[in-house]
């Protein structure tokens, strides 16, 4: 029963994946947390974290620092 609601949620989070890919080619996506390495429970939220090659595109965007440049701390 857990394995199961474990591979519905890591299918659920694939097809959305797939979607989101079509329109943006570099894009990665991980499963992180309790998820991901299977010691989730009831109270568990899903993390995942999205890295795109493409900056994103809004006007309420400046544009950011490569991250090749020395990240300034505030």
């Amino acid at each position: 029963m857990r394995e199961r609601k474990r591979n519905e949620v890591i299918n659920l989070l694939r097809e959305d994946a797939n979607r989101l890919r079509a329109s943006d080619r570099g894009l990665q996506i991980w499963l992180i947390g309790s998820y991901a390495v299977g010691n989730w429970d009831t109270f568990s939220d899903i993390d995942v974290v999205c890295v795109s090659d493409v900056p994103p595109v809004s006007e309420n965007l400046s544009p950011q620092p490569s991250l090749s440049h020395k990240p300034v701390l505030h």
